[in-house]
């Protein structure tokens, strides 16, 4: 078989490790589609290359046409030499492929998604001139690459030692598709104290707060050996069973638990960014596990800059482009 490594590897597919652009430097890096599409191939999003499926003969991007076009003459049975002429899409199955925008608006867009502003719809609407709609679908597509990286990069938090505070709280859904209906929803969370710079925290829709639930989410999330404080709620009466130490302390009394010093104070606070960051006009039942993902995305990388870097480099993973290197 041929290397491809010589052939493909001065192309910039996937080349970039880590960067941490300003806007005004992104802004500059993006400013037109060239520039745009080069940003996406050297993070993995689009290809520049990619083996043809009918001939498997290596075909270079046509991005005046955004086609991959096979042109080998090949061997074809009763008709002789023919041109192999297969083609296809450079986006098909990659990010840019699920919606019709030009680079440079998919590009935009997926920054002020990433920022931290406060009303990221009215921003991507005014500044790329684009539909409610439109916005509503990239916004929801963007979290699913969020959700998907923060999968991956979980962890179970805490261990001897540690302590982590565990909490629920209700947030606000729709019913269904009437969006005028809402209902509550109960989240359980979690998060590790004493953890600067990065974010071990959990956050897991639960349909009820009983103890198989509640404890059945801590033996997944939670590392034995943790010390768990928690407000006086019976689901979680028996985890020193399952080998947690287990302080309590009851809310509507003290907030600090006077013997112990326990408390659930950082979580408490957490629950406040958590209902700010998730749509205050109501979420639909699916959309709850991404919205909480993405909150956690943005503690796991403060950066913005960096957190540009490892989105693009997670919807490269989510949908990966057909490269002969990949």
């Amino acid at each position: 078989m041929v290397d491809l490594q010589p052939v493909v590897q001065s192309c910039g597919y996937n080349v970039c490790r880590g960067c941490s652009f300003t806007n005004i430097e992104f802004n500059q890096k993006i400013s037109n589609e060239v520039e745009a599409r080069q940003f996406l191939i050297a993070h993995g999003v689009l290809s520049c290359h990619a083996l043809c499926e009918k001939c498997g003969s290596r075909v270079s991007a046509d991005f005046d046409r955004n086609q991959f076009i096979c042109s080998k003459v090949i061997l074809v049975p009763r008709r002789g030499r023919a041109n192999c002429d297969t083609s296809r899409s450079v986006f098909s199955g990659t990010f840019c492929g699920h919606m019709h925008l030009d680079l440079e608006k998919i590009c935009f867009l997926v920054n002020i998604f990433l920022s931290n502003h406060e009303d990221l719809m009215e921003e991507a609407m005014f500044e790329l001139k684009l539909s409610s709609p439109t916005v509503l679908d990239w916004f929801s597509f963007c979290r699913k690459v969020v959700a998907d990286y923060v999968e991956r990069h979980s962890q179970c938090i805490g261990g001897v030692g540690k302590i982590v505070e565990i909490d629920e709280t209700t947030l606000e859904r729709r019913i269904d598709n009437r969006e005028s209906v809402l209902t509550e929803q109960w989240v359980c969370g979690g998060i590790e104290r004493g953890v600067r710079g990065e974010c071990k925290a959990f956050f897991v829709p639960v349909e009820n707060r009983t103890p198989e639930t509640l404890i059945g989410i801590v033996k997944r999330y939670v590392l034995p050996g943790t010390t768990i404080m928690t407000d006086c709620w019976k689901g979680y009466d028996s985890l020193e069973d399952f080998g947690y130490r287990h302080l309590t302390v009851n809310r509507s009394k003290n907030f600090v638990n006077p013997r112990t010093g326990a408390h659930t104070q950082t979580i408490q606070r957490l629950w406040v960014e958590v209902r700010r960051h998730v749509s205050s006009a109501g979420f639909r039942q699916e959309e709850l596990s991404d919205y909480l993902a993405d909150f956690i995305f943005r503690r796991m990388i403060p950066c913005y800059g960096r957190r540009r870097h490892a989105f693009w480099k997670a919807a490269a993973t989510l949908y990966p482009p057909e490269h002969p290197l990949a």
